[in-house]
């Protein structure tokens, strides 16, 4: 007598073939063990199957295919193409009404846009520190981050001491990862750095995962903070020797362990919907230095400004060096 186990779900189907067998005795049940083995077979191989295809997307996701890496991301990113198509539209929508309202503020069009955007997940409420931020292209009208404000609002919040309450709604945008835009937003912020002449803080590229379009001189304060005697200082109360001393700052104002250790809030918003809406920073910009309090205002005249001011103090330090 020959012995054969096959494994299933649930158990083993044993099946016994050969003389003497009982299944030899009548057809009916040699068909059905034949059925019973075709059918446990194929359970088996759609098990395999099943296992061998199951993956993980980037996000942590679980999804399962039948198909190649390729394949199966493109099914992965298809629900977000989707919300994007039906997004944009939306968003296009309500900033066209903000500029046909002459006259009115560009708030509410952006709390639309935030809710919309956090609804269909093209959003999202995090906490972001300062070594990972940037600075977005479309920053204060493509100006960047100006070196002398954000030393300015370094000192204003040292005094005044850092409060989550203070800050205008901070909204960005993640960094692209590849191409065209990711070399455009990290060619800007090479020139931003280079500009500051040592009055920013650096943060290289591949720290980079945010790419704020308001509130990015609270930021630049954190991090001018965060570098400490790497980064010059022109304020006495913050600063030794013409480097910002962090212990300093620290007694004058310790609330800004909490950004330091937290980070900063921010609406995150994914970089395919920038890509999707390319015109959406620029907006959301604009909007947010309407309102601000805690920022100046920024314009082509103060940036003019700002840059003699910062010209005359490097000529007034090399002046000194030279005596």
């Amino acid at each position: 007598m020959l012995g054969c186990g096959l494994g299933g779900v649930g158990g083993y189907i044993n099946i016994y073939m050969g003389e003497g067998s009982p299944s030899s005795s009548s057809s009916s049940s040699s068909s059905s063990c034949r059925l019973r083995i075709v059918t446990s077979l194929a359970i088996a191989i759609f098990i395999f199957i099943f296992i061998r295809s199951i993956r993980l997307d980037k996000d942590g996701f679980l999804f399962v295919g039948i198909m190649d890496g390729s394949r199966a991301m493109a099914a992965v990113s298809a629900p977000l193409a989707i919300v994007m198509q039906q997004l944009v539209p939306l968003l296009r929508a309500i900033m066209q009404a903000s500029k046909d309202a002459c006259g009115g503020g560009m708030q509410p069009a952006v709390d639309k846009i935030v809710d919309l955007c956090i609804e269909r997940d093209a959003a999202c409420r995090k906490h972001i520190k300062g070594r990972h931020c940037g600075t977005h292209p479309e920053n204060r009208g493509k100006t960047g981050v100006d070196p002398l404000n954000a030393q300015n609002l370094t000192l204003k919040i040292s005094l005044q001491g850092y409060s989550e309450s203070k800050l205008e709604n901070p909204m960005g945008f993640e960094k692209a990862l590849t191409g065209p835009a990711a070399s455009a937003q990290e060619a800007f912020m090479a020139k931003n750095y280079q500009l500051a002449n040592g009055l920013l803080k650096t943060i290289p590229p591949h720290d980079v995962e945010y790419l704020p379009v308001t509130c990015s001189h609270t930021f630049a304060a954190l991090n001018i903070i965060e570098a400490g005697s790497a980064c010059r200082g022109i304020h006495e109360k913050i600063s030794t020797g013409g480097k910002i001393d962090q212990q300093k700052a620290l007694s004058v104002c310790p609330s800004w362990k909490k950004p330091m250790t937290d980070g900063i809030p921010c609406i995150v918003f994914r970089r395919e919907l920038e890509e999707a809406c390319p015109e959406l920073p620029a907006f959301l910009s604009k909007a947010g230095n309407q309102s601000h309090d805690v920022h100046s205002k920024e314009t082509m005249v103060q940036l003019m400004l700002s840059m003699n001011q910062l010209f005359v103090g490097q000529k007034r330090m090399a002046g000194s060096a030279a005596a």
